[in-house]
């Protein structure tokens, strides 16, 4: 005799099989649900990531970088405006995850730049203090005062790996003194038997220097720390071309810098991001106020609300840049 389930009792079987399948996916979102609580808990507690500008001058005029289009005034930083910064940071030294004491400008063109490393490594001892230079001035005297200063990370823009090609690029540099800069700190380094600051070299690829990568790579790779190959960002949108339409035909999704990182340019004001070098999107200014309460002002929540709603058109310099691109943490948490 053949024996047959109720239509209703399949389709209980159904159900049951299809839950117990799907529960430990089940299970993983409540676990990314409260792991992205936690996360962005944090995350809006105090930024992790601080720069400040201690110059917005530069030695060098590369072609994929619109610095001559500034016209914010060229200063070096105060010593009162950095020691604000840093006692906030120090208050805060268990959030504190990254500090650069540089933006818009070659930072080594201000002599106090050892002098405030080592005073964010006193404020700050567990806390990555790295700086972003082209090396042209990154003599001994001053490699050494950074290396004595705590310094974590060095990133070294070379562009090139022949003189003709990087000399296009990095435009009023010398390729040969660049080189030997960059060799002889590493030599330095190694010779007062230290280990930091790592080197790394930060290769921007273009079309001009794109036959370059591979020679580029083995050379540096054999002395340097780390080497780095990326794209240039297009400040906002400001570059035109292939790199600002490739952001159009790419899924965007939220830039996590503005739940991570807080910029503060030379004279205390604070741009929406490290993209907006003029100065033109205003959150604050730390001189008369906090990075806490720019941190949690109204401005910058509603920033962040347009990007989780995908509204980025909303904001001209968010609409067609690609800084976001260059960001790898999991979109799940922007979900």
């Amino acid at each position: 005799m053949e024996h047959t389930m109720p239509e209703n009792s399949i389709m209980s079987a159904i159900h049951a099989g299809a839950k117990t399948l799907a529960r430990p996916f089940m299970r993983l979102g409540f676990i990314k649900s409260g792991l992205r609580g936690i996360y962005l808990k944090r995350r809006l507690a105090f930024p992790s990531m601080v720069q400040i500008e201690v110059t917005n001058t530069c030695n060098a005029r590369c072609i994929m970088c619109p610095h001559q289009k500034m016209t914010r005034t060229k200063a070096l930083v105060s010593g009162e405006l950095v020691s604000k910064v840093v006692q906030e940071c120090a208050a805060n030294k268990d959030k504190v995850l990254t500090f650069l004491p540089n933006h818009f400008g070659e930072p080594l063109l201000n002599p106090r730049l050892p002098e405030y490393v080592a005073q964010v490594r006193a404020a700050l001892p567990d806390a990555e203090i790295c700086i972003f230079t082209n090396g042209a001035l990154l003599t001994e005297e001053r490699g050494r005062a950074l290396i004595e200063a705590g310094l974590d990370l060095i990133n070294i823009s070379f562009d090139g790996f022949t003189k003709e090609t990087y000399e296009k690029i990095r435009v009023n540099l010398n390729f040969d003194e660049v080189n030997a800069n960059v060799e002889g700190f590493i030599k330095l380094r190694n010779s007062m038997g230290r280990k930091k600051p790592l080197v790394n070299l930060a290769f921007v690829a273009m079309p001009e220097n794109i036959k370059e990568v591979a020679p580029f790579r083995e050379k540096w790779t054999r002395l340097a720390d780390t080497v780095t190959i990326g794209t240039f960002c297009n400040w906002g949108g400001e570059i035109p071309g292939e790199v600002t339409s490739s952001v159009r035909n790419t899924e965007r999704r939220p830039c996590t810098r503005l739940w991570s990182h807080m910029l503060v340019l030379n004279n205390g004001d604070v741009p929406l991001c490290c993209q907006d070098y003029n100065g033109e999107n205003l959150l604050g200014n730390v001189v008369n106020s906090s990075i806490a309460e720019v941190w949690h002002g109204e401005k910058l929540e509603r920033i962040r609300k347009l990007h989780l709603e995908r509204r980025f058109d909303a904001l001209p310099i968010c609409r067609d840049c690609n800084f976001w691109q260059q960001q790898n943490e999991p979109i799940w948490w922007w979900e």
